[in-house]
């Protein structure tokens, strides 16, 4: 029977709505020398590297005022 597929269920929590959202992906690309020295940064500090990332660039843009 043509046209008769069943949806398939989605394993997990659903979506939170746009207006939910605590934080938004952001993707871009790095040497592997940049990201070895994030590594390397983010270790010294004890933090995972997104959180590194994110703490670095909140200061650098909170510099620029």
């Amino acid at each position: 029977m043509k046209g008769t597929r069943k949806k398939k269920t989605r394993v997990g929590r659903p979506p939170l709505p746009k207006s939910q959202l605590r934080s938004v992906k952001v993707f871009f690309r790095v040497t592997p020398a940049l990201h070895k020295a994030l590594v390397a940064a983010a270790k010294r500090q004890d933090k995972p590297l997104g959180k590194y990332i994110n703490d670095t660039l909140e200061q650098a843009v909170k510099g620029d005022r």
